[in-house]
C-alpha cells in the first residue's frame, strides 16, 4: 500500500511538471519512467529546469538525454527520484557525475481527508479576475524571499503560468492589500490527486500560522474538487507544520546533483 501512495505521490509531480512545460512553452522529454525539462528558467532546486526519475525507469537513456544540458550555461542540474527508489539508480547517476549531497533527502507528505483547523487569517482563494499585474507585483516579494529568487526569475515564474494560468488553483492571505502569504494546487483528473506547491510567507510573517491557513484553504478545497489525496514536498523545517494539520510523511525525495560552474 505505501509502494502504491509513492508512486501516485510521484504521478502527481509528474503531472503538474508536464502542465508546467505546457503552459511556459518549456522543453519536455519524456521516455521510459523519467522526464526532462527546462522552462528556460535558472534555478537550482529542480522546479524548473532537470529531470525526474521513476524508482524503476531507465537511468542509463535519462543520463543520455541530460547531455543536452551540457552546452548550456547551467550552474547545477537536478535528478529527483521517486521517494525511497534512489538505490535502484545510484550507481547509474554518480557513474554520470549526478551526486546526492542529501542522503536524509526531503519529506514526500499526503493526506486523506480534510483538514480541521481554524483559520486565522484573510486566507482565500484568488479567484480568476484578481490575477492582473497589481496582484501580480504583489506576489512578487513573497516568492523571492521564500525561495532566493532574483526579481527577474521570479516573475517570469510568475508571468510564465505559475499564477496567470486559469488551471492552478491559487490562495492567499492578503491583508492590507499586501500579500503576506500564498501557495498553488494542482489536481491530477486521472489519478484524482491534489498537489500543494510554492507554499510562501513574508519574513516578517513567519511564526503566525499564516501556512497553515494557506495549506488548510487548498488542501480542503483539493477534496471538494473530487481529489482523493494531497501531497506535498516539505522542508525538514517545515515539515512539523504539516504534521500538525495531519499531513503523515509517505518517503523521501533524494536529488542528485550535476555541477557545471562554481556559485557566483
Amino acid at each position: 500500500m505505501c509502494a502504491d501512495r509513492i508512486r501516485a505521490a510521484h504521478e502527481q509531480l509528474k503531472y503538474t511538471i508536464r502542465r508546467r512545460m505546457r503552459m511556459a512553452g518549456g522543453l519536455l522529454i519524456e521516455g521510459d519512467g523519467y522526464i526532462v525539462y527546462d522552462m528556460g528558467i535558472e534555478e537550482t532546486d529542480g522546479h524548473l529546469v532537470g529531470a525526474t526519475l521513476d524508482s524503476d525507469g531507465d537511468a542509463k537513456a535519462l543520463v543520455e538525454q541530460m547531455k543536452i544540458f551540457d552546452e548550456g550555461d547551467y550552474e547545477k542540474i537536478v535528478i529527483r527520484v521517486e521517494p525511497n527508489g534512489a538505490e535502484n539508480v545510484r550507481a547509474t547517476l554518480e557513474s554520470a557525475n549526478f551526486f546526492c549531497k542529501d542522503e536524509e533527502g526531503s519529506p514526500m507528505m499526503a493526506i486523506y481527508e480534510p483538514i480541521d483547523w481554524d483559520i486565522k487569517h484573510n486566507a482565500y482563494l484568488v479567484s480568476q479576475n484578481q490575477k492582473g499585474e497589481k496582484l501580480l507585483e504583489r506576489a512578487m516579494p513573497v516568492l523571492q524571499e521564500s525561495f532566493e529568487l532574483s526579481e527577474d526569475t521570479a516573475r517570469r515564474m510568475l508571468i510564465g503560468g505559475i499564477w496567470t494560468s486559469d488551471e492552478n488553483l491559487r490562495a492567499a492571505v492578503i491583508e492590507e492589500e499586501q500579500i503576506k502569504s500564498f501557495g498553488m494546487l494542482t489536481v491530477d483528473p486521472k489519478n484524482k490527486v491534489g498537489g500543494i506547491y510554492y507554499i510562501g510567507t513574508l519574513k516578517s510573517e513567519r511564526g503566525k500560522d499564516l501556512g497553515k491557513d494557506i495549506v488548510t484553504v487548498l488542501t480542503n478545497e483539493g477534496f471538494r474538487l473530487g481529489a482523493t489525496e494531497i501531497i506535498l514536498q516539505a522542508s525538514k523545517l517545515g515539515k512539523f507544520v504539516y504534521d500538525r494539520l495531519g499531513y503523515e510523511e509517505i518517503g523521501r525525495y533524494k536529488s542528485f546533483w550535476k555541477e557545471y560552474r562554481a556559485e557566483e
